[in-house]
């Protein structure tokens, strides 16, 4: 149930952004391309932060790390997955951002200046529907975003009983986690440990930049930890079988793009 409730909201996520690069075409092809013409050479401080065009890109690097979370996220439904699922989701995952990412984030600036779009860089998407087409589609790219987030707490909680689940079952956490709930058979102490730790972590720090530089931090030490892992794979169970296999540089590479990335969003933090 919650799988399909996930696919749910990433083929309706797809569909409110394939729209918003639909609406963001038009008003660009009525514009005659001059907002994007006019932001693309802006010199403004908002448009060039630094002075050279080394630590604006990056620093633009370091942010745009962020923007491909929520591939981890298919790690969390890997018990329910056949063979051979799970690369193919990683797979989609990075051709969808890879594809949506730079293309919204041309489009926004030939929608709206860059100046303008950097002020309101905390809810951008939605200035940018709004400006595309109106207050209706502003408020159908708040909801998608509000989804989207509601999707990205189910899969926490998924993961994490799973996770807990996998580490009493070996004995390195305690046996308190595999009670279940006699009427559902859930595991409702895993649950809500869970859901006190972080509702506790959001009454303790009330600055919401604080807390976002937490998540990008704890995000890419996930990612930090894929990497991590497949050298410990090769290094301590070589004979495992499993597939594919990559070259040992590959996770080593992706090790260093992603210390280069939390290095960035450490100084900016």
């Amino acid at each position: 149930d919650s799988a399909n409730t996930a696919v749910f909201l990433f083929v309706l996520h797809l569909c409110c952004m394939f729209a918003l690069v639909v609406a963001s075409i038009v008003f660009c092809v009525k514009d005659k391309f001059n907002i994007l013409h006019n932001s693309w050479y802006s010199e403004s401080d908002y448009a060039i932060p630094y002075s050279s065009w080394v630590p604006c890109l990056f620093y633009g690097y370091a942010s745009a790390l962020l923007g491909v979370t929520g591939f981890e996220t298919s790690a969390n439904y890997i018990e329910e997955q056949k063979p051979g699922v799970f690369p193919k989701t990683l797979n989609w995952m990075w051709l969808v951002i890879t594809l949506m990412n730079p293309t919204i984030a041309i489009l926004a600036m030939g929608v709206v200046p860059i100046e303008e779009l950097v002020i309101n860089g905390n809810y951008s998407l939605a200035f940018v529907a709004n400006r595309a087409v109106g207050d209706w589609f502003r408020t159908v790219i708040v909801l998608d975003s509000f989804l989207v987030l509601s999707g990205a707490v189910l899969t926490a909680y998924v993961g994490i009983t799973g996770m807990h689940r996998r580490l009493a079952l070996d004995r390195i956490m305690p046996n308190i986690f595999l009670w279940t709930n006699p009427w559902r058979h859930t595991n409702h102490v895993i649950i809500l440990t869970f859901c006190a730790l972080t509702v506790s972590l959001r009454l303790m720090v009330n600055d919401m930049d604080t807390l976002g530089g937490v998540y990008a931090i704890a995000f890419l030490s996930v990612m930090m930890l894929f990497c991590v892992s497949n050298l410990m794979l090769k290094w301590k169970r070589s004979r495992l079988r499993r597939t594919p296999i990559v070259h040992p540089l590959v996770p080593i590479v992706a090790g260093l793009a992603i210390m280069a990335g939390l290095v960035g969003n450490l100084i900016k933090s």
